[in-house]
């Protein structure tokens, strides 16, 4: 059973976390379902290791790509420990297709395992996203993301504006 954290006891695990330098992060653009999701692209082993430990909240549009598709996985495992949100985590095949859907509880130290098939991709997003076995993903361009920018995504799911300081956008 999932449990809430209290914000205390979330402001007290974000303090004892290493310090996450801001650096320039790619982000992808997932299909799944009709719906495009935003995610950070995670690639290197210090990226995957870090994963999502820290986020207090995601937007329903929003999560991370972890890419094996350079040596995929006969077998995997995830865990939550420092990740303060419950979580879908969705193994995915070279084809594209989800094979496993999993639940990932906050701070969870238990092994999220995964072996049915040889895993190209993981995705985490928020838990009760709807996604299930034998939903196909399609993944997108990759773009560089920087903090302090607001991205404007169009309908097709690739950056339209970028915005800076103080820009604005009068309509």
């Amino acid at each position: 059973e999932m449990q809430e954290l209290s914000e205390d006891e979330a402001d007290e695990i974000l303090r004892a976390l290493p310090e996450r330098p801001r650096v320039k992060m790619e982000k992808i653009n997932v299909k799944i379902n009709n719906k495009i999701y935003h995610l950070l692209h995670l690639i290197s082993e210090d990226e995957k290791e870090r994963g999502l430990m820290g986020i207090t909240e995601l937007k329903d549009d929003e999560g991370a790509l972890f890419d094996y598709s350079d040596e995929p996985q006969e077998s995997i495992d995830f865990w939550m420990k420092d990740t303060l949100i419950p979580l879908d985590i969705l193994f995915i095949n070279e084809s594209g297709k989800v094979v496993s859907v999993q639940k990932g509880t906050p701070m969870s130290e238990e092994l999220i395992s995964e072996s049915s098939e040889f895993i190209a991709y993981v995705i985490e997003l928020n838990a009760d996203s709807g996604i299930n076995k034998g939903d196909e993903t399609s993944l997108g361009k990759k773009t560089d993301v920087e903090p302090d920018k607001l991205y404007v995504y169009g309908s097709d799911g690739n950056v339209q504006a970028t915005l800076q300081g103080n820009e604005r956008i009068y309509l």
